[in-house]
């Protein structure tokens, strides 16, 4: 839960503290800690990457390796293997909206040619009504591609008021003024996002 809050720090001492205590946890659970413990703490992803693929043909029926190596390929610029496993990970995992999260990344990676498959994903987890930061983040960048400015101000209006999502957004929207030359504005909206943050407790 820390990681996914960007926590590194608060993370890696529980995960540390499970890959401790591996030796005592079931098969399936051994590759998840094996995993964590790569890819959180020491940020060996050729292992990471190796653990998983073991983990797939283990449990070729869990969507939890396939997430795990789509965002291992994505880091490594493998992005067709990125969205291959994340298209795996979806079908396996279909109610878990990291992964088509995952798979929407995988897409943009990619380049404009493929913002229609990223939006297609997106427009998935409408319909199971998943809504996430990441999601969310995601709908704000293919706005953003698209020059569709309503869009993104839908999105950062959509995180307004909610804990960690109107940091994560603050931070994009400051980017996107950077981009556009806006540097002023631009740092006063990073500050804002900094201080979102420390009062979500998300340092």
């Amino acid at each position: 839960a820390y990681g996914e809050l960007g926590e590194s720090d608060l993370s890696s001492q529980p995960i540390g503290e499970g890959y401790r205590f591996r030796d005592r946890a079931t098969e399936l659970e051994r590759f998840f800690i094996l995993a964590s413990y790569d890819v959180r703490v020491t940020g060996n992803m050729e292992r990471a990457q190796e653990n998983c693929e073991s983990w797939v043909r283990a449990y070729p029926r869990d969507w939890h390796p396939h997430g795990f190596l789509s965002s291992t390929y994505s880091m490594f610029g493998q992005y067709a293997k990125s969205i291959e496993e994340a298209r795996k990970a979806v079908d396996l995992g279909p109610d878990s909206a990291i992964v088509y999260s995952l798979l929407a990344d995988g897409y943009q990676s990619l380049g404009l040619d493929h913002l229609a498959d990223a939006e297609k994903t997106l427009q998935q987890t409408a319909e199971r009504k998943l809504d996430t930061d990441d999601l969310r983040a995601n709908r704000y960048n293919i706005a953003f591609l698209k020059a569709d400015r309503s869009g993104m101000e839908r999105e950062a209006v959509k995180a307004q008021g909610k804990s960690g999502a109107e940091a994560m957004m603050s931070d994009k929207e400051s980017l996107v003024l950077a981009y556009f030359g806006h540097l002023q504005q631009a740092r006063a909206k990073s500050r804002r996002a900094v201080d979102l943050a420390e009062q979500a407790a998300q340092r």
